[in-house]
């Protein structure tokens, strides 16, 4: 008899196996095929594709980000190859183990372990005498033993994904790890709350994230994934033996070393392996005792599934694994069950029937430092909760709902109150969503696949391919005639430096949203919203959806074919761009149908237009409806008659910790606060501001927030704390420094503390290099500009972009050189400082920008545009009016651009525009047409 030799792993820090990547590689073409419609959409805005990025070292790094988000910075397009390959991916392997595990351990960046062990012989883990109970069925035998097998390699696998953390703090993980992943906000709870009650949990949060965080490093999530291969494979293997045998299996219970196998219809006090008959079961789980590895496999009837919290198919610190053959079923829990994964592996497989899921939270294919799978083949489905649902990739996870076929409903439910935007809407967090841990933990990856049938989502506030804090999220639904509801983040919507989309390949379908949503990215983020296909669609928005790029986001929406309609309140909505952080950002709509209808303030018909800062519409219809405006203040009234009580709440108030909270309050209820707890810190003065300096160590967001409003107006005594403070030790304090220094130096403060910040600028972090040159860009001084000039020259674009808007308002004209070099930096925020900064000087400069930038062949085109914008009021010589009219014949975008020059212009010659119009007369391009419209209504008749 051979002995167990010790149990040792060969580690493999393994890159994409061979089919994973040339899946990858090969399904790269929905980004390819749109990729003229982006590239027409940025020209439109004066860009070009490279301004298409964001920076991913915006937040300190963190020990979970994966390398496939800081790729998705870089290439934001990206982003939609990657979902439509996860979908088909998913689609194709959910049922082999091997490819599908070894897969999602290479998007969770871990090892997929390569073993080199002995197996333990069959005989130590299940006696000669318990397999004589089935003797007389040997390939029923045969499958036991490799299940049992197999089993003992999952169990060691187990041990080993958890080994460097001591047991007695693996259990405390198992208790308190999940409890950040959810809310507790629910009417009643919060109902009576007081402001110090939520700044106590605030601060109890943080630190206790902080605290588990730092435990969980420890944990093997490539073990644990590769347990579940193995386990998955063992599991399959006997389903299909199952399926497929003729012998008649009596019921018998088997006692192995590593717990029960068992085949009956009665509940059991535990199991390794539980196998039901094809009988109708009310299955209670409460009433089983867990393991780390646990199978069931239901053979038919229609059963009814009830648990509380882990179990059918979900885990919390090991693998569950639930396969259901055939029947109408029904699964009931409360939570981290039907496929999910807590620092485990969770797995539901329903073959056949119309089924019903319903849970509460953290169910229904959720995946943290580890994986949740739910898989449901066949039959029209209900999938029911309220929050973290149906396919959601927390830290370190992957979470993914695969549905084959059938006529399906996602519904989430409302119970979790979203307390710091509204008191009467709900946080869902489901349906293809990634979700990170602000600050402390950068998410993971969350996809919901659909393959067939009319479907219909529901969900509130973060859901249908959503994304927070560097993690992916994704809903692809692959045909039929789908309806799709929600209320804000959602249906492509990347937030807060996260990439997501919704991808509905084809079918009559209805999109319903408030705002931030249908391709929409907030923050450093990128949403998209594709509709494929040549159905009739229809598209409803309140404001900020439908191609919306917001606070440096990035937002795309395209709908292929069709005659589609769209209604969008606002403005700010089908191709908008705001202006934030000192530069614009970038949203793209195109309809690319026939016959489109408008409910929007945007647009005409075969036409371009640019919202906001940077923001393109394409291809939209004459006849919108203006008509709708701004929504009045509701309740004014009511606000009028308690505006005096609310002034007056703080006017004695010294408790310095309270008016703090209040200042910086995050819930809707106590906004109302904010303001006269601010003007009484400002009251109070110097003992104030000494309190708000000891609390720059926070991180909570709001309070920071708070830093950037009112420590400009504590005047110099704030810009010489923070002066100050950049002498600490604590690098973190010296960079909040530096960022708030910013502020207080658009008050005209600075100049008194300006050289402590100079030799910031050759600071080895970019951030830092950046935030001192905003600082000195923001004085009212030409004492810097020699500084700023070198900023120009910065490798990293944010600190070029910084140092030319310092040099956009000089007043020195003889910067020309080095501001010609910031007009064709390949950044767009450059640019933009830069075309400002020529504006001033327009008439000084003509002959200068003429011969260097628009008649110079080596200038890019971006550049070329932005200097004829800035000669638009500039009386041009003969000669450049001339060589301007042979942008005629040029491409589509230097043509508008000319008629865009020549429609605003009011020094052109008495023929160039009669002419430039006989050069137009065969024009076709829709932007042209848009400036050529209004050339015609400004010529002299």
């Amino acid at each position: 008899m051979s002995v167990l030799k010790p149990f040792f792993f060969i580690i493999a820090i393994c890159h994409f196996s061979f089919f994973s990547f040339n899946l990858i590689a090969s399904e790269k073409t929905l980004s390819e095929k749109f990729l003229p419609v982006v590239k027409k959409g940025l020209k439109a805005a004066d860009r070009n594709i490279t301004d298409l990025s964001m920076p991913e070292d915006l937040s300190s790094r963190d020990a979970f980000r994966l390398s496939l988000i800081d790729t998705l910075f870089s290439n934001p397009l990206y982003t939609i190859d990657v979902i439509a390959a996860e979908s088909e991916f998913l689609f194709e392997k959910y049922n082999q183990p091997e490819h599908l595990f070894e897969h999602i351990s290479h998007r969770l960046d871990e090892p997929f372990p390569i073993m080199a062990f002995e197996a333990k012989p069959i005989a130590e883990l299940i006696s000669k005498n318990e397999m004589k109970k089935i003797a007389d069925h040997p390939e029923l035998q045969t499958q036991i033993e490799n299940f049992v097998t197999k089993s003992h390699t999952v169990v060691e696998l187990i041990k080993k994904a958890k080994e460097d953390i001591p047991t007695d703090t693996f259990n405390m993980l198992k208790q308190e790890l999940p409890q950040l992943f959810r809310s507790d906000n629910t009417d009643e709870s919060i109902r009576g709350n007081t402001l110090e009650d939520y700044k106590l949990r605030e601060y109890a949060s943080i630190e206790k994230s902080k605290r588990l965080f730092s435990l969980i490093e420890d944990f093997n999530t490539g073990a644990i994934l590769k347990a579940a291969s193995i386990a998955y494979r063992a599991s399959l293997d006997l389903t299909d033996f199952l399926e497929n045998t003729k012998i008649d299996i009596p019921e018998f219970t088997l006692e192995t070393a590593l717990g029960k196998i068992i085949f009956s219809d009665k509940t059991p006090s535990d199991y390794l392996l539980w196998v039901l008959t094809e009988k109708s079961n009310h299955i209670n789980f409460s009433e089983i005792e867990k393991s780390d590895f646990q199978v069931l496999i239901n053979r038919g009837g229609n059963n009814y599934y009830r648990n509380e919290t882990a179990g059918l198919g979900g885990s919390i610190g090991g693998i569950d694994i639930l396969i259901d053959i055939k029947g109408d079923d029904i699964y009931h829990s409360k939570s981290y069950s039907q496929g999910s994964g807590f620092m485990g592996v969770g797995i539901l497989l329903d073959k056949s029937g119309n089924d019903r899921y319903i849970s509460s939270f953290t169910s229904q294919a959720c995946g943290a430092f580890g994986a949740g799978l739910l898989f449901d083949l066949n039959g029209n489905d209900l999938y029911e909760g309220n929050q973290n649902i149906q396919a959601v990739g927390w830290v370190k996870g992957y979470g993914a709902l695969v549905d084959l076929s059938g006529h399906d409903q996602y519904l989430a439910r409302p119970e979790f109150v979203d307390m710091l935007r509204y008191d009467d809407r709900y946080v869902t967090l489901s349906q293809g969503i990634g979700l990170g841990h602000r600050p402390h933990a950068s998410g993971g990856i969350g996809i919901l696949a659909d393959k067939a049938g009319n479907d219909f989502y529901l969900s509130d506030i973060y859901g249908q391919g959503s994304a927070y804090w560097y993690a992916l999220g994704g809903l692809v639904d692959k045909s039929g005639h789908d309806k799709y509801q929600a209320y804000q983040y959602a249906q492509g919507s990347g937030v807060h430096l996260a990439f997501a989309g919704l991808i509905d390949y084809g079918g009559r379908d209805q999109y319903i949203s408030n705002g931030v949503s249908q391709g929409c990215g907030h923050d450093y983020a990128f949403g998209f919203l594709l509709d494929l296909g040549n159905d009739d669609d229809n598209f409803v928005c309140e404001g900020l959806s439908q191609g919306a790029g917001n606070a440096n986001g990035i937002g795309l929406f395209i709908a292929e074919g069709g005659q589609n309609g769209y209604i969008a309140k606002r403005a700010n909505s089908q191709g908008y761009s705001d202006f934030r952080r000192s530069f614009g950002t970038t949203g793209i709509f195109a309809d690319l149908g026939e016959n489109a209808f408008f409910g929007s303030v945007n647009g005409k018909r075969n036409r371009f237009w640019n919202a906001g800062t940077k923001g393109t519409g394409m291809d939209l219809p004459s006849n919108f409806i203006s008509t709708q405006t701004e929504p009045e203040q509701t309740n004014e009234e009511k606000a009028e008659s308690t505006e005096k009580e609310e002034e007056n709440k703080f006017a004695d108030e010294t408790d310095l910790q309270k008016l703090f909270w209040h200042a910086s309050a995050a819930p809707l209820k106590f906004q109302k606060y904010v303001e006269p707890a601010r003007e009484r810190l400002l009251e109070i003065g110097d003992e104030a501001l000494d309190f708000i300096m000891q609390q720059m160590l926070t991180e909570s967001v709001r309070e920071v927030h708070l830093f950037r409003i009112i420590l400009p107006k504590f005047g110099e005594k704030a810009t010489k704390a923070l002066s100050d403070s950049l002498s600490s030790e604590n690098p973190f304090i010296v960079s909040r420094a530096l960022n708030l220094l910013q502020e207080c130096s658009k008050e005209g403060h600075g100049i008194y503390v300006a050289e402590t910040v100079v030799p910031f600028t050759n600071d080895p972090s970019w951030q830092r290099r950046s935030h001192a040159y905003m600082f000195l860009s923001r004085l009212d001084t030409t004492a810097y500009q020699s500084i700023l000039l070198e900023g120009l020259y910065d490798s990293h674009p944010h600190v070029r972009r910084s140092a030319a808007e310092g040099l956009s308002n000089s007043k020195n004209p003889d910067i020309q050189n080095e501001m010609l070099l910031a007009l064709n930096d390949s950044f767009q925020q450059v640019r933009f400082y830069a075309e400002k900064y020529f504006s001033a000087h327009a008439k000084k400069h003509r002959d200068f920008l003429f011969e260097n930038v628009i008649s110079n062949a080596d200038a890019s085109d971006e550049a070329k545009i932005a200097a004829l914008n800035v000669l638009s009021d500039t009386r041009l010589s003969r000669r450049q009016y001339r060589f301007l009219r042979g942008w005629s014949q040029k491409e589509w975008n230097y043509r508008a651009a000319l008629v865009r020059f020549a429609s605003t212009s009011e020094h052109l010659p008495g023929r160039f525009t009669s002419n430039l119009l006989k050069d137009l007369n065969d024009e076709e391009h829709p932007y042209v047409l848009n400036f050529k419209d209004r050339l015609i209504i400004s010529a002299p008749q």
